[in-house]
C-alpha cells in the first residue's frame, strides 16, 4: 500500500506540474496570438496605404497621358469625329422636320 500511495502522490504532483505548464503555455500562446494579430493589422494597414498610393499615382499618370494624347495626335481625330456626329444629327433633324411638315 505505501508504494501505491507514493506512486499516486508522485503522479498527482506530476499532473499538477503538467497542468501549470499547460496553463503557462496557454497564456504565452494567447499573448503570441495577440502580437501576431497586431502585426498582421499593421501590415494590412501598411499595404492598404501603399496600394492606394500606387492607384492614385496610376490614375494621375493615366489622366496626364490621356490629356497629352488628346492634345497631340488624337485632337484632330476627335474634332473630325464630333463634326461627323453633328452633321449626321443635323441631317436627321432636317429630315425629321421635312417629314413632319408633309
Amino acid at each position: 500500500m505505501p508504494k501505491i500511495s507514493l506512486n499516486i502522490k508522485a503522479r498527482k504532483r506530476l499532473l499538477n506540474l503538467f497542468a501549470k505548464d499547460i496553463n503557462i503555455k496557454k497564456n504565452s500562446i494567447s499573448d503570441l496570438l495577440i502580437v501576431y494579430d497586431k502585426l498582421l493589422l499593421k501590415a494590412l494597414i501598411f499595404f492598404r496605404f501603399y496600394i492606394s498610393k500606387v492607384l492614385f499615382f496610376c490614375d494621375s499618370w493615366l489622366q496626364l497621358t490621356l490629356n497629352k494624347i488628346n492634345l497631340s495626335s488624337i485632337s484632330t481625330c476627335n474634332i473630325k469625329y464630333v463634326k461627323i456626329i453633328s452633321e449626321r444629327e443635323l441631317i436627321i433633324f432636317v429630315l425629321y422636320c421635312l417629314l413632319k411638315n408633309k
